[in-house]
């Protein structure tokens, strides 16, 4: 290693409380790239994006004036409390400087809050309501971390906090984390576009790269359920309900061969994938369309159904509304 890399590294960990936070390398190496500029890191659950976040966050209050903020975004209660426990156990900032402000307390406090502290945490739709009516300006926020940044697409608070941010303050540094940033080049660019992210300040690792492979463990995977509260019962059998409606419209047209019933018991996710690739190819092919182009809209319903009834059973019903959210916004983009 260079004298010029052993000082970076130096100046990222260098900290009474970060000694004991596990450095490796990769993740220092992130964190010096993203320093003083808009960054996306792209990182699997489990390898420590929110060290990296850490990290630089250490960096920018060495380097920024004393009362400079950080404003750390996620979207759950539950998800920005983990964040306050992280940041606060490794940051060499006094603990009463840290505050969490959701929507539960009042605007007036929220105020308080703000101006008097330095690492301040937010849900993205507080910190949003609150730019709306004014309460408070990002001129003095040097950085701001998005947890969950794919998020970050259509009418989501994460898109006009980052409007504001650029417009109150040029020069502060974003900061987008994420496991998944989208499944095409197209998802990206948009994502960074709404984050004012330049596509060359795009960090990626995976579990096969060298630099992150030698710190992995065994691991193993266990699906554990769980029963489904009253709430969630409901909306379980109403969609269900919907799409054994989706399913029988499909074995009308003679698509699905199964018919006993219920159908939502025999018919699986991989049926439909399956049927989308034969109506996507009799289309192609010419010929007799009838019903075709009315049964593909119907599969494509019967898979977005699907999704949503693994979602409850297995994340709950705060990830089913997120995706709900982002399917009104895809929706809303195909009609412009």
């Amino acid at each position: 290693m260079s004298e010029m890399s052993k000082t970076a590294v130096e100046g990222l960990t260098s900290n009474k409380k970060l000694d004991s936070l596990e450095s490796r390398e990769y993740q220092i190496d992130i964190a010096k790239k993203c320093l003083n500029k808009n960054s996306l890191v792209v990182l699997p659950t489990g390898l420590g994006k929110t060290i990296i976040a850490v990290l630089v966050a250490k960096k920018t209050i060495s380097i920024f004036p004393k009362n400079s903020k950080i404003i750390v975004l996620a979207p759950t209660r539950p998800l920005i409390n983990q964040h306050f426990d992280t940041f606060s156990k490794f940051l060499n900032v006094s603990v009463d400087k840290f505050t969490v402000l959701t929507g539960k307390i009042l605007p007036e406090k929220r105020i308080k809050l703000f101006i008097e502290n330095q690492i301040v945490f937010f849900t993205p739709q507080t910190l949003r309501n609150d730019l709306v009516n004014k309460r408070y300006s990002l001129e003095n926020t040097a950085l701001i971390i998005y947890d969950e940044a794919h998020h970050a697409t259509g009418d989501y608070a994460y898109t006009m906090i980052a409007d504001e941010y650029k417009e109150q303050n040029p020069d502060g540094v974003s900061l987008a984390l994420t496991a998944s940033p989208g499944a095409s080049k197209k998802k990206i660019q948009i994502l960074c576009e709404n984050l004012y992210i330049p596509l060359g300040n795009i960090h990626i690792r995976t579990r096969k790269d060298k630099d992150v492979k030698s710190y992995l463990q065994p691991m193993s995977i266990y699906k554990i359920g769980v029963n489904l509260t009253t709430l969630m019962a409901e909306v379980y059998y109403g969609i269900t309900a919907v799409l054994e409606e989706r399913l029988l419209y499909l074995t009308q047209l003679n698509f699905l061969s199964e018919k006993s019933r219920p159908l939502h018991n025999k018919v699986i996710r991989k049926d439909l994938l399956r049927l989308n690739k034969e109506l996507v190819s009799l289309i192609q092919q010419g010929g007799d369309k009838t019903g075709v182009y009315s049964a593909l809209s119907i599969n494509a319903q019967g898979l977005i159904l699907f999704h949503m009834i693994e979602l409850v059973e297995q994340q709950g019903l705060d990830v089913l509304l997120i995706y709900l959210e982002k399917v009104k916004n895809d929706a809303k983009k195909a009609k412009s």
